[in-house]
């Protein structure tokens, strides 16, 4: 079974006339039918800046990795329809282009990198036979401060998610173990997050962050306790 992953970006939708785009759209958007699959984009926000151009916000999700979704979306769109589908028959006869810039992450394998994929399709070819091409990819280390500042995740939601007991148990029930890999955590991963987020020192991020502070410095204390 494939690890899934959470991408979320833009997408410009380019077609020669408004027919073929609002078609195009809506095939795109049968990918995030109940009964597609995982593998698909939800868009949302849709707007239109031109009679043959459209741009709209999404979420999607990836075998592994989004960018393998998009090497193969009109083909499974297409199978998922069927090749007989209205939207096929329209499609198929027409030029146009989409080009999807995103953040993508999945934290099993704990890959996070940004991407701009562009698609294009020429007028009479099977959909399946679009070109995929990336045009431009950055990958970045799983730090605290990466999936903040590219906004995967905040600092709440890393606690949530890694450190649960420590956010919202009492400090009088927190496990050791548990404080010693919260702290060692922390102090691995502050000097990169101060740094990816601008601020000046250390001093800076937690005025602006009390309430971590305050876990954080609890925390120490609490060691300093047990020792």
């Amino acid at each position: 079974m494939a690890n899934l992953s959470e991408a979320f970006g833009t997408i410009t939708m380019e077609t020669e006339n408004k027919t073929t785009l609002e078609i195009l759209i809506a095939f795109i958007e049968r990918s995030g039918d109940w009964d597609y699959g995982d593998y698909g984009m939800i868009l949302s926000d849709i707007r239109f800046e031109d009679n043959n151009i459209a741009k709209a916000d999404f979420s999607g999700c990836g075998r592994w990795c989004f960018s393998a979704t998009l090497a193969h979306l009109m083909e499974n769109i297409k199978r998922y329809l069927s090749p007989k589908h209205e939207f096929v028959k329209v499609l198929e006869p027409e030029n146009f282009k989409l080009l999807i810039e995103y953040t993508d992450s999945e934290c099993g394998c704990m890959v996070l990198y940004k991407e701009k994929d562009i698609i294009t399709h020429e007028a009479g070819i099977p959909l399946e036979k679009s070109r995929f091409d990336i045009a431009y990819e950055e990958e970045f280390d799983w730090t605290w401060g990466n999936r903040i500042m590219l906004h995967v995740e905040s600092l709440k939601s890393l606690l949530d998610s890694y450190h649960e007991n420590i956010q919202y148990e009492e400090p009088d029930e927190w496990d050791k173990e548990d404080i010693e890999n919260f702290i060692i955590e922390v102090d691995s991963e502050l000097p990169e997050l101060i740094n990816s987020l601008d601020y000046n020192n250390e001093l800076h991020f937690f005025q602006d962050n009390m309430w971590f502070h305050t876990i954080y410095q609890t925390a120490k204390d609490k060691m300093e306790e047990w020792q």
